[in-house]
């Protein structure tokens, strides 16, 4: 897992899975987001009334809006490439600066 800081405290941690022979489309990485399945630790509990699927121009994800122990918003994403995952946890600090700021990122991805 790797972090990037951000503008007031907000980070990503980005965690990749070696999948290999698995399909991991984003229906059924919106199913582990549902039940707490997922392919990395992630120490946030998922909003499950948000879990919802995500268009981005480097494919589909799924995405949800979680919350730490100590009470901290932020949002997951789940992304399935080929013969990887890769998990995008983005701790906004009350930032909307930051929340712009993964938004962007998140529309630049690319395959």
């Amino acid at each position: 897992t790797s972090r990037l800081l951000g503008p007031a405290d907000a980070t990503i941690d980005v965690a990749v899975v070696d999948t290999p022979g698995q399909s991991l489309n984003p229906d059924l990485l919106t199913a582990q987001l549902h039940n707490d399945q997922l392919p990395f630790d992630l120490d946030a509990t998922v909003d499950q009334s948000s879990v919802r699927e995500l268009a981005l121009p480097a494919g589909s994800a799924a995405e949800a809006d979680v919350r730490t122990p100590d009470g901290r918003a932020g949002e997951v994403v789940i992304m399935p490439a080929a013969e990887r995952t890769y998990g995008l946890l983005f701790m906004n600090a009350g930032s909307t600066e930051a929340k712009a700021d993964f938004a962007s990122i998140l529309s630049s991805l690319r395959d």
